[in-house]
């Protein structure tokens, strides 16, 4: 057995195996005589067709995968005898020159590793990165008030109508007459609304049915027609006010505080303020931390300055990816996936470096966190611990969303302790600013 390492571009080697009969006969042996038990041929009972023929039949192609499978773990052998650290695996190189397999016995195998590249990951004070978080004003504290306000709103009658309202409604057009149509006065045209607002039940007005219900559908369910009926309508109708109602916002007083804070940590208004200002604080610090952690993962990757060859990574993938991915498909992601690998090289050594471990508990509470951010967003601000405990049992009992909850847990202890190591300059802005500033970072 030989080995010739050819240097080729920006840390990527060229590894020429040769095995001769010797390293891969007692193998190629081995597997004919496998087949010689499974081969069904007219005029021999199983597994009694001679060998000569059996070895005539798939020999070549037995020969091909043993000296293949040889010179593979040889190459393997290679790397790990020798200590040289690699990026991931070693693989087969396009480079792979023709075999004969009919008249030789030693062939050579072409095999591509890359040596791993260099990564500065030495932070200090003086590395200086920028934690952005959204200064609450008033207009964000009101639309928050006005969000758990008017979960717990409740529509009134009112005497006159108000551009908010809706309108039960009596539409008769001589031939269809419905007491139960629904109107809401804010989708209506302006002509419509100006002589509508401060009328009282019993008004009525001639319409065009197009002009209150602008598709189809809305027209059929609320007169209560077919398609027939619809095709024949006469639009014009007269239009008269049943019933009047209005979302009515919950007084700030003991009967709302109940209901809304059953756990009794908001009673009056002020400690209603205070939870505003704590739930905004929290939100924002979300929105912070996950700005922050894109910044710093662009931070750590400009400064480590990983270099890794594009063309051997496209081979690397297209080969891992075992047919998945086509060469198309990898030529038209790989910066994509250029991003992707160049910070996965870099949080692992990263962790290696500084010697970050995941337990159970990390992995728990990133599950936990996740779990509480995901079901905040539909207003679900305090989620009970014994329900949230078991949606994490089984989200880590799935392979695939176990995986993705150890990457973002590993993702976050990269994060904290860089905060630690360099200097964070906080810096507080408005919504509209913090989002100019998230577009830009995401770029």
């Amino acid at each position: 057995m030989n080995f010739v390492t050819v240097e080729k571009e920006q840390g990527v080697r060229l590894l020429k195996v040769t095995v001769d009969q010797a390293d891969y006969s007692e193998a190629v042996d081995k597997s004919l005589r496998q087949y010689k038990k499974k081969v069904n041929m007219p005029g021999f009972r199983p597994g009694m067709v001679p060998l000569s023929i059996v070895t005539k039949m798939y020999g070549k192609s037995v020969t091909a995968e043993e000296s293949f499978r040889a010179a593979s773990d040889a190459a393997e052998k290679y790397i790990q005898d020798n200590k040289i650290e690699i990026l991931r695996n070693i693989i087969p190189s396009d480079e792979q020159a023709p075999l004969d397999f009919d008249a030789n016995t030693s062939f050579e195998y072409s095999f591509e590793y890359c040596l791993e590249p260099k990564c500065n990951l030495a932070f200090t004070k003086d590395d200086k990165i920028e934690y952005v978080k959204i200064a609450p004003d008033e207009t964000a504290r009101q639309n928050y008030r006005n969000g758990i306000l008017s979960s717990y709103s409740e529509m009134v009658e009112v005497e006159s109508v108000e551009k908010t309202d809706t309108l039960t409604v009596k539409l008769d057009n001589g031939t269809i007459s419905v007491d139960d149509a629904y109107v809401g006065v804010g989708s209506l045209e302006e002509k419509i609304q100006t002589e509508l607002l401060g009328k009282q039940k019993g008004f009525t007005l001639d319409i065009d049915i197009n002009d209150i219900y602008k598709n189809d559908a809305q027209k059929k369910a609320n007169l209560h027609i077919d398609d027939d009926q619809l095709k024949e309508l006469n639009p014009k109708f007269a239009m008269e006010i049943q019933v009047v109602k209005r979302l009515k916002t919950p007084e700030l007083n003991e009967e709302f505080f109940k209901k809304a804070f059953p756990a009794g940590n908001v009673t009056d208004e002020a400690s209603f303020e205070k939870y505003v200002d704590e739930r905004l604080d929290q939100e924002f610090t979300i929105e912070a931390d996950y700005l922050f952690a894109i910044s710093a993962q662009k931070y750590i990757t400009e400064k480590a300055d990983v270099q890794i060859s594009r063309e051997f990574l496209k081979n690397w993938l297209y080969i891992m990816q075992n047919g998945k991915l086509s060469k198309e498909d990898v030529e038209k992601n790989i910066d994509d996936f250029m991003k992707y690998f160049t910070w996965v090289f870099i949080k692992e050594k990263y962790a290696i470096l500084n010697e970050i471990k995941l337990t159970k508990e990390d992995i728990k509470a990133k599950a936990a966190e996740l779990i509480k951010a995901q079901y905040a967003q539909y207003g679900m601000l305090d989620f009970p611990e014994d329900l949230l405990s078991n949606v994490v049992e089984k989200q880590l009992e799935n392979r695939e969303q176990l995986s993705q909850i150890e990457d973002r847990a590993l993702d976050s202890k990269i994060v904290n302790l860089f905060k630690e190591q360099v200097t964070v300059v906080e810096k507080f802005v408005s919504a509209e600013e913090f989002t100019r500033i998230a577009q830009e970072i995401n770029k």
